[in-house]
């Protein structure tokens, strides 16, 4: 029997924090996710025009692999069980439309998408290493496997033809740009970097560096997982001039990922039995997000079933869903959910960075990052000194009691 994860970080308020970002990243779009959402970096700037030097911070960084050719299609009669319950169930229902016949869309793993209608999203999360569309012999996949805090399993139906995808989140250092102009404020992603090394306790254990060991969604009652409690007091090795992320954080993000991206929704429709159309779901309503205005949009019909624009849209829902949990991570304002908050002017180096991996903290060494002033403690002193305000920066934060932080050279 697993262990619900239900701990909390002390005097941290990242779960909070955490869903909140997950909750308004596909708010944030006003393009019906044709274009990415652009990053607020809460800069702060007296005049109303200035520019900044470039800077680095820890954030989410998101790829996509397309993973159509892994999923095995099967055909069921409609009174084909599950164990004790009908292949086509849910919570509400024993059978959504009795004789009709069943489709079911399977992965290793008890990953299943098993629909009557042509209509039909289902969103899991993978465990471990587990990965069908990246692979460590991929020199450009091995850093984000190895930061990596979650993997989405995403099946779909399109005219009966079944799609899949894999969405990998991982911990990045961030390079960004920013600008005000006339007080409008102006921010720009222009690099990301996950290089990890493997420290020798992960390599000799041959383990993932996150295992959250979850079960599937969907075939499991009561999704559970088994959190590594032995790491989550580990601290980093204390190196200069880094970003580091504690073990029992990235547990907190990948739980709050599992409970709000993760389910199931399939159309009812009968012309009997619900003439009115209707849905069955199973899962938070950025789930039905994906669902209505992600996979299958009502007012761009003549694109519902392309699938090259499905993708555009899908990639930029969840790069949405990465950079508000990268903003919840960086900008205080208007309410933070980490703690301290420190001043970088980004004076760059030609050095090259790199991330450093240790069992039980995910430590980026962001070498051509240099920190102009101390931490400050309470937010109400605001991001800048008056000393500063003649050389204005960006307001940038991390967390105490996670350790996301960046030491000072």
């Amino acid at each position: 029997m697993g262990t619900p994860c239900r701990r909390d970080p002390p005097d941290s308020m990242l779960d909070k924090g955490m869903r909140k970002a997950l909750v308004l990243g596909p708010v944030s779009d006003m393009t019906n996710f044709t274009l990415p959402s652009e990053p607020p970096s809460g800069a702060s700037c007296s005049t109303g025009n200035c520019t900044f030097a470039p800077y680095h911070s820890l954030g989410m960084c998101v790829r996509t692999a397309n993973i159509t050719s892994h999923p095995t299609v099967t055909k069921y009669d409609n009174n084909t069980q599950r164990g004790d319950k009908p292949l086509m169930a849910d919570s509400t229902v024993s059978a959504i439309v009795p004789g009709a016949m069943v489709y079911a869309a399977s992965l290793p793993g008890g990953f299943e998408l098993a629909h009557q209608g042509p209509l039909a999203v289902n969103i899991d999360m993978l465990a471990g290493s587990d990965s069908f569309g990246f692979s460590t012999e991929d020199e450009e996949d091995v850093g984000p496997l190895g930061s990596r805090v979650a993997s989405l399993i995403l099946a779909s139906i399109s005219s009966f033809r079944h799609e899949a995808l894999e969405v990998l989140f991982y911990l990045c250092v961030q390079r960004y740009e920013t600008s005000i102009s006339n007080g409008v404020e102006k921010s720009e992603l222009v690099g990301e970097l996950a290089r990890p090394v493997v420290g020798p306790a992960t390599a000799a254990a041959g383990l993932p560096f996150l295992d959250m060991n979850r079960t599937a969604f969907v075939s499991a009652d009561i999704p559970t997982c088994y959190p590594n409690r032995r790491l989550s007091g580990i601290t980093p090795a204390g190196e200069r001039e880094h970003f580091s992320a504690n073990y029992l954080a990235m547990e907190r993000t990948a739980q709050a990922m599992k409970g709000l991206l993760a389910g199931y929704t399939i159309d009812v429709y009968d012309p009997q039995l619900f003439p009115n159309a209707a849905y069955a779901s199973e899962g938070s309503r950025v789930l039905l997000t994906v669902f209505e205005d992600v996979r299958y949009r009502l007012d761009s019909s003549a694109n519902a079933t392309n699938s090259e624009y499905y993708q555009i849209r899908l990639t930029n829902f969840y790069h949405n869903i990465a950079t508000a949990v990268s903003s919840m991570l960086r900008v205080g304002a208007p309410q933070r959910y980490t703690h301290d908050a420190f001043n970088a002017t980004g004076v760059g180096r030609r050095e090259v960075s790199f991330v450093h991996v240790t069992w039980g903290w995910l430590a980026f060494l962001a070498a051509e990052l240099i920190l102009a002033a101390a931490l400050i403690p309470s937010p109400r002193l605001g991001c800048m000194t008056a000393e500063e305000a003649r050389s204005p920066a960006p307001c940038l934060r991390t967390s105490r009691t996670r350790r996301w932080r960046s030491s000072q050279r």
